[in-house]
């Protein structure tokens, strides 16, 4: 059941981290294609910090998560 659960937080985290990814690349193909501050609102910072600050606590999970199952497998064996 702990394998269960850290491999459903795994996955869940790494679709967190990859999706923030892409909007961080695609933040970046946007600001090379035109000037930065042409569309540089406050609304689309608010979304840039908001999805770096969900792919910094998702990357901490899955930390926290392949900990668990490491000090799992070598409490066992």
């Amino acid at each position: 059941m702990f394998y269960c659960s850290c491999f459903f937080l795994f996955s869940f985290s790494f679709v967190f981290v990859f999706r923030s990814f892409v909007l961080f690349c695609y933040f970046f193909a946007k600001c090379a294609s035109k000037s930065c501050f042409y569309w540089l609102t406050p609304r689309s910072l608010l979304f840039f910090v908001v999805s770096s600050s969900r792919a910094f606590s998702a990357f901490l999970l899955v930390t926290y998560s392949f900990v668990g199952v490491l000090s799992l497998i070598t409490r066992n064996t």
